[in-house]
C-alpha cells in the first residue's frame, strides 16, 4: 500500500460537497457518496501511479519497520529459455534476528511503462547471516495485452531490473535485453 504524503497526492483529491450528494444508509461519508473515476489512473494503479505522476510518497509501497538493518549485494539477472531470474545476496547487517522482503521492479528502457513489481519473496535473516535468493519474475507484469492477437506480448528491448527494499527506493540495478515472445493466457 502507498501512503501519501497529502492529499494533494491522492488521484481525486476533491472532497464530496453534502449538497449535491446523498447519503446511503451506513454510509461511512456523513451526508455525502463518493463517486470515484477509474479512469484517472488507468492501468497504473496504486505506486505506479504515484511514479508516473513523479510523486514522492510518505510511505511508499513495500515500506516496511524493523528492528534490524538489510543489505542487498551481487544482483545478477538473465533470460533462459523464455524465463527470467534475478538473483543477489541479503545480509542482515544489524544486531537482531529478522525479515526482509525483497522486490524486484522491472522498467523497459524506453520508458512505456514506469516501473513494476515482478517479483519478491519475504526473506527471514538471523543478525550477521547471509543469503543468496534467485527470484523468478512474473512475465505478464512485463508484458502488454495485444488485443489484435487475444494475447500478451513482451516487446523485445533492453529493461532496467531493480533490486529494492520499496518502490522508491534505488536500490540493485542491472541491465537485461530481452527478447520479443508472445504467449496465450
Amino acid at each position: 500500500m502507498t501512503f501519501p504524503a497529502d492529499d494533494s497526492q491522492l488521484p481525486q483529491p476533491e472532497q464530496v460537497d453534502p449538497e449535491t450528494t446523498t447519503s446511503l444508509p451506513g454510509s461511512p461519508v456523513k451526508g455525502g457518496i463518493i463517486h470515484v473515476d477509474y479512469n484517472v489512473e488507468g492501468s497504473d494503479v496504486g505506486y505506479r501511479w504515484y511514479a508516473r505522476q513523479k510523486l514522492t510518497p510518505r510511505f511508499p509501497f513495500g515500506f516496511g519497520l524493523s528492528y534490524t538493518t538489510f543489505d542487498y549485494a551481487d544482483l545478477q539477472v538473465e533470460e533462459k529459455d523464455a524465463v527470467i531470474q534475478a538473483r543477489l545476496t541479503v545480509k542482515n547487517s544489524g544486531e537482531r534476528a529478522g525479515a526482509e522482503v525483497v522486490q524486484i521492479y522491472i522498467q523497459p528502457q524506453d520508458g512505456r511503462y514506469v516501473p513494476r513489481l515482478a517479483a519478491f519473496e519475504r526473506v527471514e535473516l538471523e543478525a550477521g547471516e547471509s543469503r543468496d535468493i534467485t527470484l523468478t519474475l512474473e512475465p505478464r507484469v512485463i508484458a502488454s495485452w495485444d488485443s489484435t492477437r487475444s494475447g500478451w506480448a513482451i516487446k523485445g528491448g533492453h529493461y532496467q531490473i531493480r533490486a529494492a527494499k520499496n518502490a522508491e527506493d534505488a536500490g540493485l540495478a542491472a541491465g537485461l535485453d530481452l527478447k520479443a515472445r508472445e504467449f496465450g493466457y
